[in-house]
């Protein structure tokens, strides 16, 4: 049984269920959560500002002080242009398998199990065949009833095959859903994907 979090600390009456991924603060419902989400978002945006205020400031490199260089084709007579490799940013995922509070949460919240098992399912090949079959059927049940009235033929939104690409938008759309509210919303995708968020940053 996981241990108990206490009495909510925003409305100080319900049990907490839950705790703010960034500063650990107890709460029972997605609607005591979201006016202190919001904070910490403003603190962020602060923040951001601050840092782009002062990189404006920063002094700009000059063209002398970047290294170049130059080889000299005796055979052709012509200097050859400086090649720059381009910078590239890998981002490390097994620093996520070795968190100790994702670990948990995954241990321990049958619930965020159920989100994320949905999230990755939709991002299978299986997930889009199953879709791809349901158009088709829709589509011609559309269209017999348009030549059936004389009309012309109905156009309806057309099946896609898998491609990973295709597998991971439909996953980050399935995420985006889940946390910027509607029907789908739903506090532990966003507990966990600002978790997830902080510790690559942290990295970075």
């Amino acid at each position: 049984m996981a241990p108990s979090l206490g009495i909510c600390k925003f409305c100080e009456k319900e049990q907490a269920k839950y705790k703010c991924p960034i500063c650990s603060a107890p709460y029972c419902s997605l609607a005591c959560y979201k006016p202190h989400k919001t904070k910490h978002d403003e603190d962020k945006d602060a923040q951001g500002s601050t840092g782009e205020a002062l990189s404006s400031t920063a002094p700009e490199q000059s063209v002398s002080d970047v290294p170049v260089d130059i080889s000299l084709d005796t055979s052709s007579s012509t200097i050859s242009a400086p090649q720059i490799a381009p910078e590239t940013k890998k981002t490390d995922f097994d620093a996520l398998l070795g968190a100790g509070p994702l670990v948990h949460a995954m241990q321990n919240n049958a619930a965020l199990n159920t989100r994320l098992l949905e999230i990755y399912n939709c991002t299978q090949k299986a997930a889009f065949e199953a879709e791809n079959a349901r158009l088709v059927a829709q589509n011609s049940q559309f269209n017999r009833r348009g030549r059936s009235r004389g009309g012309r033929r109905n156009f309806h939104r057309q099946p896609l095959d898998w491609t990973v690409e295709r597998g991971m938008n439909r996953g980050l759309r399935k995420i985006q859903a889940m946390r910027k509210g509607g029907k789908d919303e739903n506090v532990d995708i966003e507990e966990w994907s600002r978790a997830v968020l902080s510790i690559l940053e942290g990295e970075s």
